[in-house]
């Protein structure tokens, strides 16, 4: 009788030895897993790779001579990488480049356009339920080249953005992105603020969207100011 109570006792703490040699193991495998899943949940709801094909058609008065102003009509195309990544749960970083090559013929090089934009991303946040999504605002500077009267001879910007994106299901989200540049240093002499506003609908890897932008100019002898608004449809390839 005493030999079986002491087996017992031998087999349960046993057992409760091996608990507790497990034990860091059952911990690490759940902490590792619940960290994969911040990442994949991390990288779904903010970091994004776009591969696009874009067209403008835009509008306005410029700056004729010293200081007339004309109006003027105009549009473009280009082919653009846009790149997002997030290296913790708060911060990351990104980049925009997009551009149409030049062209030997005169008529084709009016559509000659260069863009590139660097920023730093801040996560405001990230939720799930019945439509899950994201918050992330942006903070960098930029500059583009030719298109614009403004941007003939280049022009250098600061720019602050907003995004929200939402989940409709799991193939299919959208996402809305507003855009500030409060101030640009243009070489025409003109001083300039911009405001862009962005939509776009994706479903897998296809994306599609239409874009708002209004640009204002002071400049010219005397001073005046000048207003161009552009619309905008693009297309292609998002990977979140």
């Amino acid at each position: 009788m005493s030999v079986h109570r002491s087996l017992r006792s031998n087999a349960g703490i046993a057992a409760i030895a091996l608990v507790m040699l497990a034990w860091p193991a059952f911990a690490r495998g759940a902490d590792d897993a619940a960290k994969k899943a911040r990442r994949e949940l991390r990288s779904k709801r903010f970091d994004q790779v776009r591969a696009l094909v874009s067209g403008v058609l835009f509008s306005g008065t410029r700056l004729v001579g010293a200081g007339s102003r004309g109006r003027y009509v105009g549009g473009g195309g280009a082919l653009e990488l846009n790149a997002e990544r997030f290296f913790t749960d708060r911060l990351g970083a990104g980049g925009v480049l997009a551009g149409f090559p030049p062209a030997m013929n005169a008529d084709a090089r009016k559509l000659a356009f260069f863009r590139g934009e660097l920023f730093g991303l801040l996560a405001l946040d990230a939720w799930g339920g019945a439509l899950p999504g994201s918050a992330v605002v942006g903070l960098g500077a930029g500059g583009d080249l030719s298109r614009y009267w403004s941007s003939e001879n280049g022009r250098f910007y600061g720019l602050a953005f907003g995004r929200l994106r939402l989940f409709t299901s799991r193939d299919t989200r959208g996402q809305i992105t507003y855009t500030a540049i409060p101030v640009a240093l243009a070489t025409t002499g003109v001083k300039l603020h911009e405001h862009r506003i962005e939509a776009g609908v994706s479903w897998k890897l296809l994306q599609v969207g239409t874009r708002f932008h209004t640009t204002v100019a002071n400049g010219g002898v005397p001073d005046r100011t000048f207003v161009q608004q552009e619309l905008g449809i693009f297309a292609g390839l998002s990977v979140y």
